[in-house]
């Protein structure tokens, strides 16, 4: 993606980044935009997640699925935001008795792979 993503904070356009080899959540290498006077994470910039199936965020474009990471509240819970990161949709996955849908640890790698998330 050649364009940058300006904040939605200050306005200013974000600063691409690359998230390091390491990275614990399972996005290891992955490019992004972040506003660095504001310290703001905008959106990842690559293909993962995006389906046209997913929800339509505010921008009214098709949403990214994405999981948490292992130290949040609820980890690897499924959830939507907007793709270009420039409004604040945000939607959980839920499965038919309104409980929040999780992926299973050992399915995790398989999904990035899959590019499912």
């Amino acid at each position: 993606m050649a364009l940058a993503l300006n904040c939605r904070c200050c306005g200013l356009p974000g600063s691409l980044f690359t998230a390091v080899s390491w990275n614990p959540n399972g996005n290891a290498d992955r490019p992004y935009y972040k506003c660095v006077p504001c310290n703001q994470f905008i959106a990842f910039i690559d293909t993962r997640g995006n389906d046209p199936a997913n929800p339509h965020c505010d921008c009214e474009r098709p949403s990214k699925r994405q999981i948490s990471g292992k130290d949040s509240k609820t980890p690897r819970k499924v959830f939507y935001v907007c793709t270009m990161g420039q409004c604040d949709f945000y939607n959980e996955e839920r499965d038919e008795d309104d409980n929040i849908v999780t992926i299973p640890r050992e399915d995790v790698g398989s999904l990035i792979r899959l590019r499912f998330i």
